[in-house]
């Protein structure tokens, strides 16, 4: 059975946005690609080896080199959707409370649309913003 998420990968014609914010405004780690991976971007968050983000070309995505089949969302019979991604609505980041005022003054520096969520539990805060590619980012700090 699943035991955690192991990572995202988003097409984007654009890597160098996507680097700058993936790093500078969230603060994960712009490392290495993996052997045998797509050309691209690959984000860590400390002291985990595998990467939790991946960016690719969106020009030079042709599906992965490491399987024999490439899936889009045109091909899934499901709801009619007008998304790009099907039916990803957004993607959600833990992070810790004193981080809060950080991330909220990177947003700012960096232009990003957000909005500071309602404090829907105790003892956490949350943020939504919009990754370069206009895909929704939550923000949880606890």
């Amino acid at each position: 059975m699943i035991k955690s998420l192991s990572h995202l990968t988003i097409s984007s014609i654009n890597i160098r946005d996507n680097i700058k914010f993936y790093t500078n405004v969230l603060g994960l780690i712009h490392g290495e690609t993996l052997k045998g991976a797509e050309p691209g971007a690959y984000f860590y968050v400390e002291d985990n080896p595998i990467p939790v983000v991946h960016i690719v070309d969106e020009g030079q995505h042709s599906g992965s080199k490491t399987t024999d089949f490439h899936l889009d969302a045109k091909s899934v019979k499901s709801q009619p959707t007008s998304l790009a991604t099907g039916a990803l609505d957004h993607i959600a980041f833990n992070l810790k409370m004193k981080d809060f005022d950080i991330l909220v003054q990177r947003l700012q520096e960096y232009s990003v649309p957000y909005k500071i969520g309602q404090d829907l539990m105790p003892r956490m805060k949350q943020i939504w913003a919009l990754d370069p590619n206009g895909i929704k980012i939550e923000l949880n700090f606890s």
